[in-house]
């Protein structure tokens, strides 16, 4: 346990809020999808209060008063933009639950 605590430290999983990973990986991809969003410049991208983390391309944080509405725009706008340059689809990991 204090193996993984001690990753996801260095990962950065605990200097904002954040649910951890926003898109699954899909080996398909050839690489880690954090890796695809930081290729694109995508680092500190930001709608809202809600922001792709600007140490981990697959971290969507809570920068301070993010909304659900933030959150899902943000990670609508980040699938879009990898689509368009790469052809990958991307799917998030977190569920959305309700409204928005």
């Amino acid at each position: 346990m204090e193996k993984k605590r001690k990753d996801r430290e260095e990962k950065g999983h605990y200097r904002f809020p954040c649910a951890g990973s926003a898109f699954k990986n899909n080996r398909e991809f050839g690489k880690p999808t954090g890796r695809i969003i930081d290729e694109l410049g995508l680092r500190g991208f930001q709608k809202g209060g809600a922001q792709i983390a600007p140490y981990h391309g697959n971290f969507v944080v809570n920068t301070g008063g993010a909304t659900a509405s933030d959150i899902r725009a943000l990670m609508d706008e980040v699938e879009a933009k990898v689509k368009a340059v790469t052809g990958f689809i991307l799917e998030p990991e977190v569920l959305f639950v309700g409204e928005w």
